[in-house]
This record gives C-alpha cells, structure tokens and sequence, in this order.
C-alpha cells in the first residue's frame, strides 16, 4: 500500500452538533487536529514515514468539520 501524497493524518475527537437545526447543519461533527504532510520518502532508519503535529504561530492547527468528510482512520505509533 502506497502512501497518498495528498493524504493528511489528523486527531480525531467527534462531538454531536453544536449548532440549533437551522439551515441543516450537519448532525455530527468532529474536532480534529492537523499533522505535517507525508514526506516523499520514509525515514531511512526505520522505513517509517515522520509527521509530527501541525503548528502556527506557535498553536496547533485543528478544525471542526462534517464527520461525513473523513474518508478513513489510521493508527500512529
């Protein structure tokens, strides 16, 4: 399995609506915190690829978005 370069890893923390239903919100969102980009190579010590937690003007980076947009999970070590 090859490693997409467009992929993004995040922090998962889901939550029900924090919005009352107007306009159709959607029902189910997640918080969810940024980490850096795939490299294009692994780590040549271990093979694994590095990410580490994205960080601006010294704050980690995180959004609230639809649940429904998460395309899949993966386990970091």
């Amino acid at each position: 399995m090859g490693i997409n370069k467009h992929a993004q890893i995040l922090d998962l923390k889901i939550y029900n609506s924090l919005f009352p239903l107007i306009n159709q919100p959607p029902k189910h969102l997640a918080y969810i915190e940024w980490f850096t980009p795939f490299p294009l190579t692994p780590d040549s010590r271990h093979g694994m690829y590095k990410i580490t937690c994205f960080i601006h003007s010294g704050e980690r980076v995180a959004s609230i978005i639809p649940v429904s947009n998460i395309a899949c999970s993966v386990h970091l070590i």
